[in-house]
């Protein structure tokens, strides 16, 4: 999915904006989130990041930003449970 895609889906979830932040930088991902996700790009490499506390807590590197974009959706289904 596209970044759109996924803000358009989270909000109709009522997850807050503060909880991730799709970027693409971790630079700008330290600076916008306290905790919470990150997507972000190094080195053409697109990886869904967890910031914990300015400590990276969780790594998943994806094949493309879309693939990532997904991947992040499927994780905050399962913390909430969501069908």
């Amino acid at each position: 999915m596209t970044k759109n895609e996924l803000i358009h889906k989270l909000d109709e979830k009522n997850i807050h904006r503060k909880l991730y932040n799709l970027d693409g930088s971790l630079e700008l991902c330290f600076k916008g989130v306290y905790e919470g996700y990150c997507v972000i790009e190094e080195k053409g490499i697109w990886k869904i990041i967890y910031n914990s506390r300015g400590k990276i807590s969780y790594s998943m590197d994806c094949d493309s930003e879309d693939v990532a974009y997904d991947e992040l959706y499927k994780e905050f289904a399962f913390q909430h449970n969501w069908q």
